[in-house]
């Protein structure tokens, strides 16, 4: 009998330790958002640009592709401030009468990046004799993203303290205390400037002025909840 007294004792002493923070748990908890946001041009160019050959056989085709995609990555070379490298190569099966092969089409790209508009401008201009524009789209580069993005988290933090303030003042508390805070940067949409699904011409002549990178608007949020202190 003593024996279970003591068992039940034990019980009641564990489950008050356990229930007491959450029965302590402050009731007047308010959860807040507040954002900051800037808008930022645009410095980083990103371009692909492509080839399709159809041959009797693979290894022509192969030849095809590798002799063309090395032409384009060497006259690239010379273009110091963009950055290029070889993307994907597909070879496929071409399927003619009583679903035969009659012949193979295969397909490469190289990709583009620079920060210097107009020698990516010359270089595709230069390059389009051999291969295609089939895309390029315009961003904020790493580095500027994460300049952005610290300058406004503290206008951000700054925001959710005003909000968290007039909350307080507004319920008569004595003050706040922030209980947990999360922060979130969101970069949005690169900004597109040629993107479609077929291969396109662009004039070896185009100006960097029409080469206009556009911009973007960076949104850092901050989310949080405060408990509000009585009087």
């Amino acid at each position: 009998m003593k024996f279970r007294t003591y068992f039940i004792a034990a019980l009641l002493l564990a489950w008050t330790l356990v229930a007491s923070p959450l029965l302590a748990e402050p009731m007047n908890r308010i959860d807040l958002q507040a954002e900051a946001a800037s808008v930022i041009p645009n410095d980083l160019l990103v371009a692909t640009m492509g080839i399709e050959v159809q041959e009797q056989d693979t290894a022509s085709v192969a030849r095809q592709l590798n002799a063309t995609i090395n032409a384009a990555l060497d006259k690239a070379m010379r273009y110091k401030t963009v950055k290029v490298s070889s993307g994907w190569q597909n070879t496929s099966p071409v399927y003619g009468k009583n679903n035969q092969i009659s012949g193979w089409r295969g397909s490469a790209q190289i990709n583009l990046e620079s920060r210097d508009f107009n020698a990516a401008s010359n270089l595709i201009g230069s390059l389009q004799d051999a291969l295609r524009l089939t895309g390029i789209s315009f961003q904020v580069s790493p580095e500027a993203r994460q300049l952005a993005e610290d300058a406004l988290i503290t206008s951000a933090l700054n925001a959710f303290n005003g909000r968290a303030d007039t909350v307080k003042r507004a319920l008569h508390a004595s003050g706040f205390q922030i209980v947990h805070i999360g922060i979130n940067a969101d970069g949005g949409d690169p900004a597109p400037y040629l993107r479609q699904p077929r291969a396109m011409k662009m004039s070896a002549e185009i100006s960097e002025s029409e080469f206009s990178g556009g911009d973007t608007r960076i949104v850092v949020r901050v989310s949080g909840t405060i408990a509000l202190n009585n009087q």
